[in-house]
């Protein structure tokens, strides 16, 4: 039986309120001096790293489901101008010979991608171009928690990082997720970026 795009979304954020409650249980064990400053450093990452790839299965759930039926499409949107079945077929054309799909950097593989399959009026090619860059920035920042090279960890810096007045031990891309992105209400950085993929997830599946 098919389900709604508001349903993909919705396992999504619950998957994402999950997360956001394991980063404020972490906060209150460092607070008490319980856990120390690494394992926090090393719990956020994971969180922002589960979180990233939770977003690509969902964008690749959305869009599979719409092509192959399996997920029906918001009542305004428009069908897709090309449909695979039987559904368990999808993922394998859209293979072709590959060994997994990406979708992220969003411009090069979901939005190219989206052209073959959508037209104009798809949610997949109507995400303004700050979510276009939102999602370049989040991707600059899972390649520096996941690969750690000086190339990943040299792109962080210039691109993420930049000029903010943060001291040196916060520029490590982990320790980065715990700093402050707004005082009131308070929010740090991971929050911030969890609320924001949860936007352009529901911008996508509208």
């Amino acid at each position: 039986m098919a389900k709604s795009a508001a349903d993909v979304f919705l396992a999504l954020q619950g998957r994402y309120i999950k997360l956001d409650r394991t980063s404020a249980k972490v906060n209150k064990l460092h607070a008490v001096g319980k856990i120390s400053a690494f394992d926090v450093e090393q719990i956020y990452s994971g969180i922002y790293l589960d979180a990233f790839v939770s977003l690509e299965r969902f964008i690749e759930d959305l869009f599979l489901g719409y092509v192959s039926g399996q997920v029906t499409l918001p009542t305004k949107a428009a069908k897709p101008l090309v449909t695979i079945s039987p559904s368990s077929k999808a993922k394998e054309v859209m293979l072709g010979g590959k060994n997994f799909l990406d979708w992220i950097p969003y411009d090069a593989n979901t939005k190219k991608r989206a052209q073959i399959y959508f037209n104009g009026n798809s949610s997949f090619l109507s995400l303004s171009k700050q979510d276009e860059n939102l999602l370049g920035q989040l991707h600059q920042i899972r390649n520096a928690l996941a690969h750690r090279s000086t190339h990943s960890i040299g792109v962080f810096h210039r691109l993420v990082v930049g000029n903010l007045p943060i001291v040196p031990r916060d520029k490590r891309p982990g320790n980065f997720l715990r700093t402050i992105f707004r005082a009131n209400p308070s929010q740090t950085r991971l929050q911030y970026y969890l609320f924001e993929m949860l936007e352009i997830a529901k911008r996508l599946s509208e």
